[in-house]
């Protein structure tokens, strides 16, 4: 029965609060509680926790005292989801019950309340001679992180249970407590990996210099997670005697080892640098981006020095990125070069470090607008989409949004959607204007942003623009508006112009049910297009009438 009450409560703190609500009506739980049996009493408690009404918090609270503990353990459960006073007052007292599995329920209960009468009481309960009655307890101190708990969580990292140390371990990190080194020293040397990388990460809270010979072992252990975390500490300690250690870690096999001494290095600062600029001329391409990635964490300080290295082919890739990562103003020239590289993930890395180097760019990128290849303009207008919305971001992207060529307007209507709503009313205002590529480029914005905007993308249907008709057809088609479907198949049949048709061929394929009628139309039209060599709309009509007979 026991286990069969265990179980209950960790599915139910799983899976929520509904379970429960759905198997048993809370009217008739109600009645239940007075029921004989305990196991009746027992799911009406549970069904009533989960209903989350405080209204029954005093009906499952006459039951703390029931004869069966799992009706106690079932209230302890319940009521530790009504956090309400009266109900914190009661899990105190039931912190205190003669069975373990209560006083369990009861701590983990009081893991959802903060005041100081809990804190004792979850306090008390790591001495329990219980073991899982004990580590509930510190894993809810570390919840409602109650500080006068310091020093014993501390003096359990030498507890007998090493799933007691561990979950010490990790109590003392997540409530930020600086322990003493030398207690957390020899959690450095316990035989459990988890009380070691709990130990690790707590040695570098306090920045103290006198920790580092004590987390140093940490980078040797066999365990990738203590190396990690001793790697972290070192970082938190910010001294310049930490530097040779970290470069080495650097160069460990596990990846997340050297990105986390990476980090730290970072935190060392301008004292670093030197030995981070040596590293990368005695080093492969790994250990190479870890540096870069150190030398970006310190900001602008490096600014110059990443910009040589972005002249580098082997690591130029990562040091653009770094450069975004500065966010300092003197990275453009480097990053906009980047743009017209003819590598497209380099182009990608410039456009996000762009996007990184924020609004504050946006009078630089206006500059190089004008005399740019059409491949860097279409990454100005795509690094836009990357800053945060601006009135004066979105204004760019329109002027941009009228450009001579496709792709870039493309791109700069792509990089308008990514401000949804900011941008909505901008858009059906743009679908008025005189422009034909602002048109075609807010319909396509609009297409990208959902089926809010169906009703005017309809409207453009009948645009004088063929331009503008077929970018509203494929927009509809992106929106998967089947309510269109009527309009689309009329424009496609009467429409004369190629383009248009093949936006409508697409869409029908996306939105419409096949029917004879219609493959009759397709096979009409396949002829058409073929005897006046209109090969693309040939192709996207074979195409719609593929999906047809597949379905």
């Amino acid at each position: 029965m026991l286990k069969k009450i265990a179980a209950i409560i960790l599915l139910s703190c799983s899976m929520g609060a509904s379970v429960f609500a759905q198997s048993q009506d809370v009217s008739s739980a109600v009645n239940d509680l007075s029921s004989k049996s305990g196991a009746v009493r027992q799911n009406a408690v549970m069904t009533l926790g989960s209903s989350n009404d405080k209204r029954y918090a005093s009906d499952i609270e006459r039951l703390a005292r029931d004869s069966d503990s799992g009706v106690r353990t079932a209230v302890c459960w319940a009521l530790g989801q009504f956090k309400s006073p009266s109900s914190e007052q009661i899990l105190n007292v039931l912190a205190r019950d003669s069975r373990p599995e209560v006083r369990q329920a009861a701590v983990n209960a009081l893991g959802n309340y903060k005041s100081v009468a809990t804190g004792e009481t979850l306090l008390r309960a790591t001495y329990d001679s219980d073991i899982n009655v004990k580590k509930s307890a510190i894993n809810s101190l570390a919840r409602v992180k109650y500080q006068l708990a310091g020093s014993r969580l501390s003096a359990l990292l030498s507890d007998s249970d090493a799933d007691v140390r561990a979950a010490a371990a990790i109590a003392i990190k997540s409530m930020n407590f600086n322990a003493p080194s030398s207690m957390v020293a020899a959690g450095m040397r316990d035989e459990d990996s988890r009380v070691r990388s709990g130990s690790a990460e707590n040695l570098g809270i306090s920045g103290n210099e006198d920790a580092i010979s004590v987390i140093l072992p940490g980078l040797k252990d066999l365990n990738p997670s203590v190396r990690k975390n001793a790697a972290a500490s070192l970082g938190n300690t910010k001294s310049p005697k930490t530097i040779p250690y970290l470069i080495e870690a650097m160069s460990d096999h596990n990846k997340d080892v050297g990105l986390a001494a990476s980090e730290s290095l970072s935190k060392v600062g301008a004292p670093a640098v030197e030995s981070i600029a040596e590293t990368i001329e005695k080093s492969g391409v790994e250990v190479q981006e870890l540096c870069v990635r150190a030398l970006a964490g310190m900001g602008d300080l490096n600014v110059d020095l990443l910009e040589s290295y972005s002249k580098r082919p082997e690591i130029r890739n990562i040091a653009i990125w770094g450069l975004g990562e500065t966010r300092s103003k003197r990275a453009f020239s480097a990053v906009l070069d980047g743009m017209n590289d003819a590598s497209p993930e380099i182009r990608q890395t410039s456009v996000e470090a762009m996007g990184k180097l924020g609004t504050a760019v946006i009078p630089d990128l206006k500059g190089a607008l004008e005399e740019a290849p059409t491949q860097v303009r279409e990454c100005i207008a795509k690094s836009l989409g990357y800053m945060p919305y601006t009135t004066e971001n979105a204004d760019f992207l329109v002027s941009i949004m009228a450009d001579e060529e496709d792709t870039v307007a493309a791109e700069a209507s792509v990089s308008l959607s990514r401000f949804g709503e900011y941008v909505r009313p901008l858009l059906l205002d743009m679908l008025k204007s005189d422009d034909e590529m602002q048109r075609t480029g807010s319909i396509n914005a609009l297409a990208l942003m959902g089926k809010e905007s169906t009703p005017q993308l309809r409207e453009c249907l009948n645009d004088r623009s063929a331009k503008v008709r077929a970018g509203a057809a494929l927009g509809l088609g992106q929106m998967g508006a089947q309510e269109a479907g009527d309009e689309i198949i009329t424009l496609f049949e009467q429409d004369n112009d190629p383009d248009v048709k093949q936006a409508c061929a697409w869409t029908i394929g996306k939105i419409c049910s096949p029917s004879d009628y219609l493959m009759h139309r397709l096979v009409l039209e396949k002829t058409r297009a073929a005897s006046k060599n209109q090969t693309a709309l040939q192709r996207t009509i074979e195409e719609t009438i593929a999906i047809f007979e597949n379905q």
